[in-house]
Protein backbone atom coordinates (compact mmCIF):
# COMPACT_ATOMS: atom_id res chain seq x y z
CA UNK A 1 0.00 0.00 0.00
CA UNK A 2 2.59 2.79 0.92
CA UNK A 3 4.36 1.84 -2.15
CA UNK A 4 1.46 2.12 -4.42
CA UNK A 5 0.86 5.48 -2.64
CA UNK A 6 4.99 6.54 -3.17
CA UNK A 7 4.51 5.74 -6.79
CA UNK A 8 1.42 7.72 -7.29
CA UNK A 9 3.37 10.51 -5.94
CA UNK A 10 6.49 9.98 -8.12
CA UNK A 11 4.53 9.83 -11.41
CA UNK A 12 2.71 13.21 -10.96
CA UNK A 13 5.93 14.65 -9.58
CA UNK A 14 7.81 13.30 -12.79
CA UNK A 15 5.07 14.03 -15.52
CA UNK A 16 2.72 17.14 -14.12
CA UNK A 17 1.23 18.04 -17.48
CA UNK A 18 0.72 13.57 -18.22
CA UNK A 19 -2.61 12.92 -17.84
CA UNK A 20 -1.77 9.03 -18.71
CA UNK A 21 -1.58 7.39 -21.63
CA UNK A 22 -4.41 9.31 -23.68
CA UNK A 23 -2.67 12.64 -23.01
CA UNK A 24 0.27 11.39 -24.47
CA UNK A 25 -1.64 10.31 -27.63
CA UNK A 26 -3.32 13.57 -28.05
CA UNK A 27 -0.20 15.26 -27.43
CA UNK A 28 1.68 13.54 -30.39
CA UNK A 29 -1.49 14.11 -32.59
CA UNK A 30 -1.83 17.79 -31.83
CA UNK A 31 1.95 18.01 -32.30
CA UNK A 32 2.13 16.57 -35.58
CA UNK A 33 -0.49 18.45 -37.12
CA UNK A 34 1.35 21.96 -35.98
CA UNK A 35 4.76 20.33 -37.41
CA UNK A 36 3.17 20.08 -40.51
CA UNK A 37 0.90 23.57 -40.51
CA UNK A 38 4.09 25.23 -40.08
CA UNK A 39 5.75 22.92 -42.67
CA UNK A 40 3.04 23.93 -45.13
CA UNK A 41 3.40 27.75 -44.17
CA UNK A 42 7.20 27.30 -44.58
CA UNK A 43 6.84 26.02 -48.02
CA UNK A 44 3.65 28.56 -49.52
CA UNK A 45 5.06 31.49 -47.62
CA UNK A 46 9.16 31.19 -48.44
CA UNK A 47 9.22 29.10 -51.30
CA UNK A 48 12.90 29.35 -51.61
CA UNK A 49 13.20 27.95 -48.13
CA UNK A 50 14.35 24.21 -48.38
CA UNK A 51 11.67 22.19 -45.96
CA UNK A 52 12.41 18.98 -44.23
CA UNK A 53 9.90 17.40 -42.19
CA UNK A 54 11.50 14.14 -40.79
CA UNK A 55 9.27 12.03 -37.78
CA UNK A 56 9.11 14.34 -34.99
CA UNK A 57 11.55 17.13 -36.53
CA UNK A 58 10.80 20.41 -38.34
CA UNK A 59 13.86 21.49 -40.19
CA UNK A 60 13.53 24.89 -42.26
CA UNK A 61 16.51 26.07 -44.33
CA UNK A 62 16.13 29.89 -45.86
CA UNK A 63 17.64 30.59 -48.68
CA UNK A 64 20.98 32.55 -46.57
CA UNK A 65 21.79 29.12 -44.91
CA UNK A 66 19.91 30.07 -41.42
CA UNK A 67 17.84 27.53 -40.24
CA UNK A 68 14.71 26.71 -38.41
CA UNK A 69 14.58 23.72 -36.11
CA UNK A 70 10.90 22.79 -34.74
CA UNK A 71 10.71 19.47 -33.07
CA UNK A 72 8.06 17.47 -30.83
CA UNK A 73 9.55 17.32 -26.81
CA UNK A 74 7.27 14.60 -25.68
CA UNK A 75 8.63 14.21 -22.12
CA UNK A 76 7.50 17.77 -21.66
CA UNK A 77 4.81 17.45 -23.73
CA UNK A 78 6.27 20.54 -25.69
CA UNK A 79 7.38 21.84 -29.01
CA UNK A 80 10.57 23.79 -29.02
CA UNK A 81 11.43 25.83 -31.66
CA UNK A 82 15.32 27.44 -32.62
CA UNK A 83 14.76 30.61 -34.80
CA UNK A 84 17.89 31.77 -36.25
CA UNK A 85 16.64 35.04 -35.69
CA UNK A 86 15.38 35.64 -31.89
CA UNK A 87 16.77 31.90 -30.46
CA UNK A 88 15.10 29.20 -28.19
CA UNK A 89 11.36 28.98 -28.02
CA UNK A 90 9.42 26.37 -26.30
CA UNK A 91 5.45 26.40 -26.72
CA UNK A 92 3.06 23.84 -24.36
CA UNK A 93 -0.73 23.04 -25.72
CA UNK A 94 -3.09 25.85 -23.68
CA UNK A 95 -6.73 26.12 -24.80
CA UNK A 96 -6.29 24.71 -28.58
CA UNK A 97 -3.06 27.38 -28.74
CA UNK A 98 0.66 26.38 -28.26
CA UNK A 99 1.53 28.77 -26.77
CA UNK A 100 5.24 30.30 -25.17
CA UNK A 101 6.39 29.50 -21.59
CA UNK A 102 8.02 32.70 -21.38
CA UNK A 103 6.03 35.10 -23.22
CA UNK A 104 2.81 33.80 -24.33
CA UNK A 105 3.09 34.20 -27.84
CA UNK A 106 1.26 31.53 -29.88
CA UNK A 107 3.32 29.42 -32.23
CA UNK A 108 1.63 30.86 -35.90
CA UNK A 109 1.84 34.39 -34.23
CA UNK A 110 5.60 34.24 -33.31
CA UNK A 111 6.36 32.51 -36.83
CA UNK A 112 4.23 34.77 -39.31
CA UNK A 113 6.04 37.72 -37.10
CA UNK A 114 9.05 36.11 -38.27
CA UNK A 115 8.38 36.06 -41.37
CA UNK A 116 6.89 39.77 -41.43
CA UNK A 117 9.90 40.89 -39.71
CA UNK A 118 12.94 39.32 -41.36
CA UNK A 119 11.94 37.96 -45.08
CA UNK A 120 13.41 40.57 -46.64
CA UNK A 121 17.03 40.05 -45.11
CA UNK A 122 16.73 36.45 -46.78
Amino acid sequence: MILRELRKQLSVQTHPNSQGKEFMNDFHTTSTQMLEKVSDFFESSWPQADVDLLEDTLTITLPNKCQYVINKHGVTQQIWLASPFTGAHHFYLKEGEWQCTRTGICLEDLILNERNTYAARV
